[in-house]
């Protein structure tokens, strides 16, 4: 949450193997305009219904990665993963007009979508 999402972000980045999920919660540096929140949209339903396509992919790495070792490796991590993948990770609860705490003030709303991906990563 909040800071400690850029940190973890970070971290998984850096070290995936040590990492089984990451849920990142109120940590947008800033209010997304909406032609971005529907560019992502358009990403997240074209990847769960047509799989890591080449141009979709390698779009993705370039603008989150911008590295050409990092984006190879991560295309072909993307590549092995079964088109669902896609869903899990654009599974968002958006809560209109929660503040920076929403787990908190929307729990009703928020913790139950929590605890269902908190419970699919399994034992570690």
């Amino acid at each position: 949450m909040s800071q400690g999402g850029f940190l973890s972000l970070r971290a998984a980045l850096t070290a995936p193997e040590r990492v089984v999920g990451l849920l990142l919660l109120s940590t947008q540096a800033g209010v997304e305009d909406p032609e971005t929140l529907a560019a992502s949209q358009q990403m997240f339903d074209t990847w769960s219904e047509h799989g890591p396509l080449d141009e979709l992919v390698n779009g993705v790495a370039s603008l989150i990665l911008s590295d050409e070792t990092e984006n190879a490796r991560w295309i072909a991590t993307w590549k092995q993963r079964d088109k669902a993948f896609m869903a899990d990770c654009g599974g968002v609860v958006w809560v209109q007009g929660a503040a920076h705490a929403p787990n908190l003030t929307h729990a009703d709303q928020v913790n139950p979508p929590v605890l269902e991906f908190l419970g699919g990563l399994g034992r570690w």
